[in-house]
């Protein structure tokens, strides 16, 4: 799978994620992860051509399923 260049400006932010690449990492659906942004268990940054994903907020939920 090859990544989606970030959008301009999000250097910034180092480098967010896409939605494909975040249902890569935990090896579910797109789908799967816009019903986790339903249920609140991820945020969408405000970016166009989104969404894209907080790296910071990818590994705490990844920590928090280790955890369980």
């Amino acid at each position: 799978m090859t990544a989606e260049p970030p959008p301009d400006g999000a250097e910034t932010l180092e480098h967010p994620l896409s939605l494909a690449e975040v249902a890569g990492i935990f090896g579910r659906t797109p789908r799967s992860i816009r019903n986790w942004v339903s249920a609140g268990l991820l945020t969408p940054l405000a970016l166009p051509r989104g969404p894209y994903f907080a790296r910071a907020d990818i590994l705490a939920l990844c920590s928090a399923k280790r955890r369980r």
